[in-house]
């Protein structure tokens, strides 16, 4: 979580105790209201949320699990690196790789796109919009 975001938070209450103690926390900002729900010996984010009142839309995260496996983390981080990646900066010089040549023949650069892209080269929509 952001600190600089949380300085700027009024801190309403504290529950709970030793690693359960969690602090609460609200910001109002323009046409936003932010709370957090903070463990404070850990630091994790138990939730934060965002409403705009403007919008009227509710966004809201939640932490629902922690991993301490260091077995199981060791193993999703291999997993993660396995995945094939390839530079922005690179894309042009790949023209060899199926994929990147059907997204450099597409013209894959789109207004607000999301970044990600099908085995067509056609942009995946995200959930954010302006």
């Amino acid at each position: 979580m952001d600190a600089h975001l949380i300085e700027k938070m009024a801190l309403l209450n504290t529950q709970g105790t030793g690693c359960d103690e969690v602090k609460n926390y609200a910001l109002t900002e323009d046409d936003n209201q932010f709370k957090l729900a903070l463990f404070t010996q850990s630091n994790l984010v138990k939730t934060f949320s965002v409403t705009n009142k403007k919008a009227q839309t509710n966004t809201v995260l939640s932490l629902n699990n922690v991993n301490s496996n260091k077995a199981e983390i060791t193993e999703q981080f291999a997993k993660w690196d396995r995945f094939q990646t390839t530079d922005y900066a690179d894309i042009g010089d790949n023209e060899n790789d199926p994929f990147l040549a059907k997204m450099i023949n597409l013209g894959f650069i789109e207004h607000s796109a999301t970044g990600f892209y099908n085995q067509q080269g056609e942009a995946i929509q995200g959930g954010h919009h302006h």
